[in-house]
């Protein structure tokens, strides 16, 4: 593969998202249907879990738990422009559309059903009335020039006895491969739902 800033010998991808060109790539070789090949696409989806569609180039991948549609603002919310299927006779089901630069929201669509992406921590609110879940999955390119939030596991706390929800703003360029060794200050806020949501503040 074209391995993009593993480092030298290493026949991986960078790791997290730093790492979507090489696994693009990787998609275009297991096109073949090689096991070998499908095995390591495979391997570097995996260790992706749970960061949602890769994207580089202007092409995302997107990976489904089952067959579905992937219906987002750059194909007029399509209901069939990319879906995703089982890939080389495998449980693995991806999809790979175009996709151009810049922050898009997007839902999944199965069975005349509309759900979030649940392996997209990425999110923006939508106070559209037609949109039960009061917000969309996202997908930032890292060259879009704007930031996004993500959603983390609740934080409980047997002191207070509940759970609080956890929201992160990442700014922008936080994906791109170039900051893939840069830290960030934090900054935390209480009741940041009031920061976040205009619906609910």
């Amino acid at each position: 593969p074209t391995v993009d800033g593993a480092g030298s010998g290493s026949d991986a991808c960078a790791p997290g998202l730093a790492g979507a060109p090489c696994v693009l790539d990787l998609y275009d070789q297991a096109q073949s249907c090689d096991a070998t090949a499908v095995a390591k696409l495979r391997t570097e989806l995996d260790a992706r879990s749970g960061l949602g569609p890769l994207w580089a180039n202007g092409r995302a991948l997107f990976r489904s738990t089952a067959p579905t549609n992937i219906a987002g603002d750059w194909n007029g919310w399509s209901t069939s422009a990319l879906p995703t299927a089982g890939f080389c006779a495998t449980d693995l089901v991806i999809g790979v559309g175009s996709v151009p630069t810049g922050l898009h929201t997007y839902k999944l669509f199965a069975a005349n059903a509309w759900s979030l992406d649940p392996l997209d921590r990425a999110f923006a609110y939508d106070d559209f009335t037609g949109n039960p879940d009061g917000m969309n999955s996202v997908l930032d390119t890292p060259d879009s020039g704007v930031g996004h939030l993500v959603r983390f596991e609740q934080a409980c706390s047997t002191t207070l006895g509940n759970c609080r929800d956890v929201t992160a703003y990442l700014p922008p360029g936080y994906d791109s491969p170039a900051n893939g060794a840069r830290t960030y200050p934090v900054l935390f806020m209480h009741d940041g739902q009031n920061v976040w949501n205009d619906h609910d503040c």
